[in-house]
């Protein structure tokens, strides 16, 4: 009975750490997604802007 409840405590630790990793991942995506958006629209005004000027 114990060696079952030890298989099942190191179980639950893996998929803790499995879990914990995958929290850690869809933050670091989150941010990078929206650091890149900042970029896109940054890119576009300047684009806009040097557009305007030379028109």
């Amino acid at each position: 009975m114990n060696s079952r409840i030890e298989n099942l405590e190191t179980k639950t630790d893996h998929i803790q750490s499995d879990v914990t990793g995958i929290k850690g991942n869809i933050e670091r995506i989150d941010h990078a997604v929206n650091e890149d958006i900042v970029t896109i629209l940054k890119t576009m005004v300047n684009k806009h802007m040097i557009t305007t000027q030379t028109s």
